[in-house]
């Protein structure tokens, strides 16, 4: 594997990173520079992802528990 496509444990943190989308969601509903529609539309767009990594972590932690 190439070492630009390895994760690092650190700086690719499941918990982590769905922080950073819920953070850029709520930013989304207050940036000036959207309509209040495409501002709702990038904010479920952030919410969506965040959802996503925190589901596939869980996912992985509960198959290794198996």
């Amino acid at each position: 594997m190439r070492s630009d496509q390895q994760l690092d444990v650190f700086r690719d943190d499941p918990a982590r990173l769905a922080g950073l989308f819920r953070t850029q969601a709520d930013t989304a509903l207050h940036d000036p520079y959207w309509t209040p529609e495409q501002q709702r539309r990038r904010h479920d767009h952030y919410m969506t992802e965040a959802d996503r990594i925190e589901r596939e972590a869980r996912e992985m932690r509960d198959e290794q528990r198996i």
